[in-house]
């Protein structure tokens, strides 16, 4: 799965495209490049999480974090969005990181991940 929706990511994030289903093993995932003020008040260019689709036989097996921890790593931008959590087992695992991490942040039902010196810049 990783290998695969890696470089689906990658290639993403070089183009001029500004939204994409990147589709990988038992996994979908809608990404887009988004425009947010972020906690600082200054508007931020995140990648945006906006909708993840696992094969029901994979749920709970840790597709979403590695995901997520993808999306963390190969980010050009201020950080990572994740858009309109609505799935309380999720919501509970993304609270758990804002309790645990200092770049999460919870706002409203989305949380952000800002990297360390994060700029604000477009």
């Amino acid at each position: 799965m990783k290998s695969g929706l890696k470089n689906k990511l990658m290639k993403f994030l070089e183009s001029s495209l500004r939204n994409q289903w990147l589709r990988g093993s038992h996994v979908s995932v809608y990404v887009r490049k988004g425009w947010h003020q972020g906690l600082d008040g200054k508007i931020h260019t995140y990648l945006d999480l906006a909708n993840i689709e696992v094969d029901q036989a994979f749920h709970h097996k840790g597709i979403f974090t590695d995901v997520l921890s993808l999306c963390q790593e190969l980010t050009p931008y201020d950080g990572v969005l994740v858009e309109s959590v609505l799935n309380e087992g999720l919501r509970t695992h993304l609270q758990r990181k804002v309790a645990q991490d200092k770049n999460w942040h919870e706002k409203g039902f989305n949380f952000i991940w800002e990297k360390d010196g994060a700029t604000g810049q477009i």
